[in-house]
């Protein structure tokens, strides 16, 4: 993002190098594609403005050599997660997305308001598992959710009268439709309502590169700049302070508890012969990334070390059900190792405890930086 806004002050000399940045921009998320896109539709504007400047200077073929790099960018995206992106209803439509309940739309616009908070303050909470926590967020969360809501909306319009005219498009467009992903498709965490932050600094960038254009509202005494000023301070001193806590939280204590759960499965287990079965799909990936071995995930019913997203969303499964595929596997002469990594693990009913012979191995307790990810292991 920075090279392209370096780049684009000569941008009539930089094409082919601003598309194959836009291509690259695009491939980290749908985020970032949503990025991407926007600030090639609005060179593409910036183009047809400057029509008479760009037929004299531009040559033809590097237009279309241009629009070739960026649409197969497109395709390659799409190449990429176009089949991580099934839609949740079971009608196949693409009206279905709408169709939810007044509740949920209420329950989408209070996290992504909390999102847009996130964005523009990113400032966690003083404490040590601080990861996906946001302090401002929290203490707004006592009070009713229209507070938030106005809270984040006012972070959202200051930004309208301090980029020029010309930007506003690519600002509130290329927002509107990173918003539109939690909202319909997918809910986002903290770290993915950052791209809005991103979004907003390229825009004041390239709207401080562009001398001739002007503000929404114009002033005489610049309180426009005097605006953008102050908007900085107040966003920028808590995302510096934020900066230094998560360096020093993650210089200090581990990130998550896989890394010593896998260490512990590795010094205390015979890691050729053990089953290991990992419930939900995501995040036993980790055990499986540090022993370097194949691990069953019972959602898709194989042994591997990845499992996509399809699988990662898919059925639920009770603690009864994890037990019985477990032992399952212990019948066939195998020990095994069932790993549940969750949030809030309930207790074992005492159906699981009379009907089936197994240990529940004790972690020691360690100070991490994500909370709540407690891994259980149980040996059959």
């Amino acid at each position: 993002m920075v090279i392209f806004c370096v780049l684009y002050k000569n941008k009539h000399k930089n094409l082919i190098p601003l598309s194959i940045l836009l291509v690259l921009l695009g491939q980290s998320n749908i985020y970032t594609f949503v990025i991407s896109v926007v600030l090639f539709l609005m060179l593409i504007i910036e183009f047809m403005v400057d029509k008479e400047f760009v037929k004299k200077n531009v040559n033809k073929i590097v237009i279309i050599v241009v629009v070739f790099i960026f649409l197969a960018g497109i395709l390659f995206t799409y190449w990429q997660l176009g089949s991580q992106m099934p839609l949740r209803s079971d009608d196949a439509s693409l009206f279905s997305i709408f169709a939810k309940s007044s509740e949920e739309y209420v329950k989408a616009f209070n996290s992504i308001s909390r999102g847009v908070i996130s964005a523009y303050l990113s400032l966690p909470q003083f404490q040590l598992a601080f990861w996906g926590s946001n302090l401002i967020v929290n203490f707004l969360s006592q009070y009713n959710i229209v507070i938030t809501f106005l809270f984040a909306a006012g972070l959202f319009i200051i930004p309208v009268f301090i980029i020029k005219r010309r930007f506003l498009f690519l600002y509130i467009f290329g927002s509107l439709c990173m918003l539109a992903i939690p909202l319909f498709l997918y809910s986002a965490c903290f770290r993915h309502y950052g791209n809005l932050f991103l979004l907003f600094l390229a825009c004041l960038w390239l709207s401080n590169i562009n001398k001739k254009d002007r503000y929404l509202i114009n002033s005489k005494v610049n309180v426009n700049k005097i605006l953008q000023t102050i908007f900085l301070i107040i966003i920028l001193i808590p995302s510096i302070i934020g900066s230094m806590v998560a360096f020093y939280g993650d210089y200090k204590y581990p990130f998550s508890m896989g890394k010593s759960t896998a260490e512990y499965i590795e010094d205390n287990f015979n890691v050729d012969d053990i089953v290991i079965v990992g419930y939900p799909g995501g995040r036993p990936q980790v055990i499986s990334a540090y022993l370097d071995k194949d691990i069953y995930y019972p959602q898709s019913e194989s042994f591997k070390q990845l499992v996509s997203i399809d699988y990662r969303i898919g059925i639920e499964y009770s603690n009864e059900s994890l037990f019985e595929i477990a032992n399952s596997f212990f019948n066939k002469g195998n020990p095994v190792l069932l790993v549940i990594v969750s949030r809030s693990f309930y207790e074992l009913s005492p159906w699981i405890m009379q009907n089936y012979i197994f240990e529940k191995v004790e972690l020691d307790d360690k100070f991490f930086i994500v909370p709540s990810d407690n891994y259980h292991l149980f040996l059959f």
